[in-house]
């Protein structure tokens, strides 16, 4: 549930959709699968999303620049 509430994160979105198009396009998807069944044992694919996800969301956290793409600013 928190993975999928992270992936509907509007400045998340848009720094994923410069660094990774591919996992960005495939959210929307992951998000819909999740929602609809939550108790759902993911596939292949979605874990695969779930761990890039979570990956991008530990660098957001840890590993902060003013120059990265998902820096917030003001």
């Amino acid at each position: 549930a928190a993975l999928c509430a992270a992936a509907g994160e509007d400045r998340l979105r848009k720094g994923l959709l410069l660094a990774s198009p591919t996992l960005d396009a495939g959210l929307d998807a992951y998000v819909r699968r999740t929602a609809a069944d939550p108790a759902a044992t993911p596939d292949k694919k979605h874990r695969k999303i779930e761990r890039s996800l979570l990956s991008y969301l530990y660098r957001t956290a840890c590993k902060t620049s003013p120059f990265s793409t998902f820096t917030g600013v003001g």
